[in-house]
């Protein structure tokens, strides 16, 4: 759907749900309590670590990273879902730069884990390496001082969540996949749980990407996620007291008005409340975020911001509803708007970075919402 159709339905949805579920925090508190984190190109670790005092004038709580190997040649977030273990000791140079960083203002850092590159099968006993290799990033993440993961689950390349790409489809139905499935987000969950108790993990999609588009009366073993949802109920079935699960509802990229957010909000607890297999531990452990991603579609020019998805007053508008009505994070992610000037890159002008630092405070008259839909995309996003 493209941003339009989305700001649509999500305005429409208030009517139907506020009132049915509500926010885990009141709105007022959520202005202030709610972190603001960062998510694209920061720089090297070791930039980080050098020039973290200037990198913390902005005004954001965190930055979500990844962890480079010492040859230069992957990440770590996309060894995760394979089948050969994932060695500490291979990113050993930036997590010593990670955990040398003297972070003050950036209370809350991620590690990023990804779905990606996801070519396995759930009935494939490789898994349990992939659930080894969770554990070892929680490791990494919890020694380094950060709050947990953002756990990308998009399908980049293996359509892991996708009954009809399964290699053993024909010895297995879709009720054994799910089965397997919630299986295996156990093995991952406690994994992760051994190595860091009180996690937090910040998910690009939740229960939605399964259900949103299933027509009613639909097929989930049609739907390229349908056997997301089971892993996600798995995770709920063994996660320790003290972790929490965010929706990070990535369907908020373009949001614009507070009406949508509201909308959002109640869309996507109402949704996990009806299609999660384990309401108690759902309710336990569940909360709704946001994101935005600075240039939607990449539209991004940093004289003229009429060509830009949001002007800086949009931006303030959209920052302060998904403050509002979030639980917990409202993450940023940027493609062509750089907010960090590591090689001279900086290209976020002093409006937007305003709107940034404004964003808790009270907008008695947020300006309209103009119509600039996003370009077609000619790749997936380079997270």
């Amino acid at each position: 759907m493209d941003s339009k159709t989305i700001r649509m339905l999500f305005t429409a949805v208030i009517v139907v749900v506020v009132g049915v579920v509500q926010s885990q925090t009141p709105l007022a508190a959520s202005l202030k309590k709610a972190k603001m984190i960062q998510w694209g190109d920061s720089g090297p670790l070791t930039y980080i670590r050098d020039n973290i005092r200037e990198m913390e004038k902005m005004p954001f709580d965190g930055l979500i990273l990844n962890l480079q190997s010492n040859n230069g040649a992957v990440l770590s977030c996309w060894n995760v879902f394979v089948p050969t273990p994932l060695k500490a000791e291979d990113y050993s140079k930036d997590i010593e730069a990670l955990k040398a960083t003297k972070f003050k203002k950036f209370t809350d850092n991620l590690l990023v884990v990804d779905i990606t590159p996801g070519r396995m099968d759930w009935f494939d006993d490789n898994f349990k390496t992939a659930a080894a290799n969770a554990g070892v990033m929680a490791k990494i993440a919890r020694e380094c001082r950060m709050k947990g993961f953002m756990f990308d689950v998009e399908q980049y390349e293996g359509q892991i969540f996708d009954y009809k790409a399964q290699p053993q489809k024909d010895q297995h139905t879709f009720a054994e996949y799910q089965a397997k499935a919630r299986e295996r987000g156990r093995e991952f969950m406690r994994a992760v749980n051994a190595e860091f108790p009180n996690i937090r993990i910040l998910m690009t999609f939740s229960y939605e990407v399964a259900y949103g588009s299933l027509p009613e009366g639909g097929d989930l073993s049609t739907m390229p996620y349908g056997l997301w949802p089971s892993m996600i109920d798995g995770m709920l079935d063994v996660a320790a007291d003290k972790t929490i699960i965010y929706d990070g509802f990535e369907y908020s990229y373009g949001l614009k008005t507070e009406a949508e957010y509201k909308g959002a909000q109640g869309f996507m607890m109402v949704m996990g409340h009806m299609k999660t297999g384990n309401v108690k531990e759902y309710d336990k452990h569940y909360r709704s975020s946001f994101g935005i991603w600075t240039d939607n579609g990449r539209h991004w020019d940093s004289v003229d911001f009429t060509k830009n998805y949001f002007s800086p007053e949009e931006f303030g508008t959209a920052l302060h509803s998904a403050l509002k009505y979030s639980d917990g994070y409202v993450w940023v992610y940027s493609e062509a708007s750089k907010w960090w000037n590591w090689n001279g890159l900086r290209n976020v002008p002093q409006p937007y970075i305003d709107a940034l630092a404004n964003a808790r405070r009270p907008r008695p008259n947020p300006p309209a919402a103009r119509e600039l839909e996003p370009k077609k995309e000619e790749a997936p996003p380079t997270k």
